[in-house]
């Protein structure tokens, strides 16, 4: 005997993919929903709404392209901005990808200090400076930092962005770690 595999949405296609529901219509959904559609649109709505709040985008936008880097609830956590302040662990899976996502810093701000700190020393051979896109060292050179030893230091840059800018952590690898850990303070105006 053999099995016959058909898809679903040829035994029931989805009437629409509405991602576009209230908060409120959302909340009520298990008890409103009078179709598998009705509570299809609830699902979707409410991945619309983790992915971008009460901005414009789909529940299918990757939340990666968008916001770029690593933009899981897992990342976010471990990444907190927390009024004026960006608290960020990373450890060597981050090194060998080359970055680490930070966060944004919005306009008109001035980061007034950065506390590096390595709390698990790293093996390997790997360098690490802070700053965006344009300027990679912008907020701390290489020679600022070992990622070899267990260390706190402390900047004071005192830059100020003109625009919203995107603040990473990155990493020049030459013989990648297999352990290592550490974490970065940014604290701005």
């Amino acid at each position: 005997m053999t099995d016959t595999k058909v898809k679903l949405n040829r035994i029931s296609p989805p009437i629409s993919l509405n991602d576009q529901l209230s908060s409120s219509s959302i909340s009520s959904i298990e008890d409103t929903s009078e179709t598998n559609d009705d509570f299809t649109d609830g699902v979707l709505s409410q991945l619309k709404q983790i992915i971008h709040g009460s901005h414009a985008g789909n529940w299918h936008d990757s939340p990666s392209s968008q916001f770029g880097g690593d933009a899981s609830l897992y990342n976010l956590y471990t990444n907190l901005c927390v009024a004026n302040k960006f608290v960020t662990t990373f450890d060597y899976s981050d090194v060998n990808l080359g970055y680490k996502l930070i966060g944004t810093i919005p306009a008109n701000r001035k980061i007034t200090d950065i506390l590096f700190s390595i709390s698990t020393e790293f093996d390997g051979s790997a360098t690490c400076s802070l700053g965006d896109d344009i300027a990679q060292a912008r907020l701390m050179l290489e020679s600022d930092n070992s990622l070899h030893s267990l260390y706190s230091s402390e900047l004071t840059p005192h830059y100020s962005y003109v625009s919203d800018t995107i603040i990473k952590l990155f990493f020049s690898v030459v013989t990648p770690p297999t352990i290592g850990g550490g974490s970065v303070f940014i604290y701005y105006t």
